[in-house]
């Protein structure tokens, strides 16, 4: 695309697991977020730093956008995500995730806002598919 619109990048997920403190981020290859590659990284926010990460605070999110918060912010702003997975639309949403380990990566099943993603973690190539269901 000539003039992509920076704010609508391919669908990405950042999922948080409370059990290891870990949030893995898909980067997403296109709009039904079918396939992508992910990293995972530690959460190391914690109760007394501030919501909005402070290299970040200073950041005009597009119309429709906002900030993440807490630790999805801190490693959005850390690692500049916003590059390659976008702004996100909606706030952070806590549930229960299902994960099931795999011999070479693992299954989740993520809720989220009214759908349900299912999540294929391959380690090996550090790629990810996810169907929303």
């Amino acid at each position: 695309m000539t003039d992509p619109d920076p704010n609508t990048h391919y669908r990405s997920l950042m999922i948080w697991r409370s059990d290891n403190r870990e949030i893995t981020v898909i980067d997403g290859e296109d709009t039904a977020a079918s396939r992508g590659t992910f990293g995972a990284y530690t959460d190391t926010w914690d109760e007394g730093q501030p919501e909005i990460y402070p290299k970040c605070a200073q950041m005009t999110p597009p119309a429709g956008y906002q900030l993440p918060i807490r630790g999805f912010g801190k490693v959005w702003c850390v690692n500049g995500l916003w590059r390659p997975i976008g702004w996100p639309n909606q706030r952070e949403l806590g549930n229960t995730l299902l994960v099931q380990p795999t011999e070479t990566g693992m299954l989740m099943q993520v809720p989220a806002s009214g759908v349900t993603y299912l999540v294929v973690l391959d380690y090996r190539g550090m790629w990810a598919v996810s169907v929303l269901k």
